[in-house]
């Protein structure tokens, strides 16, 4: 047999018919207002966009099908804080009662910090690769003291 001819019901110990889902990943963008050393987007070979409001709230909107996620994770290879809709994303991620996180560079925190807490954002994850100017300078190749300012 194939693997392409597979049944389903030989792996149900593997995959459940029932998803046990608790937390989903949503990449809402995969543009980034930095350009990092380490990063693998610069060979990365799709076209760059964001996510349409439209469709993340179709998202949304379906996972109500899945009671068991309590949890929306903002991120990817791109940074969500650049998304032109992230704000009323953030809103209806909340409006909808599910737990809102998101990594981020901390570039733009400071731009809606008020937001973020009016909103009851419950995690940020924030990615600083140096404790020291010079090194995160040249791996980030912006400003240090800015992204400590901004948290």
């Amino acid at each position: 047999m194939k693997h392409t001819e597979l049944e389903f019901d030989t792996y149900k110990v593997v995959i459940p018919r029932r998803l046990d889902l608790r937390k989903v990943y949503i990449e809402i963008t995969n543009r980034c207002n930095l350009n990092c050393r380490m990063c693998f987007r610069k060979f990365w070979n799709s076209p760059l966009g964001e996510m349409p409001f439209e469709g993340f709230r179709e998202i949304i909107g379906q996972l109500r099908e899945f009671p068991d996620i309590k949890t929306i994770y903002l991120g990817g290879i791109g940074e969500p804080t650049i998304h032109p809709d992230f704000i009323r994303m953030v809103r209806l991620v909340r409006d909808e009662g599910y737990s809102l996180e998101f990594g981020t560079n901390g570039t733009t925190l400071s731009q809606m910090a008020d937001a973020l807490v009016d909103y009851g954002v419950e995690k940020i994850m924030i990615s600083i690769d140096a404790p020291e100017e010079a090194v995160y300078r040249d791996i980030r190749g912006t400003d240090f003291a800015g992204v400590v300012d901004n948290v």
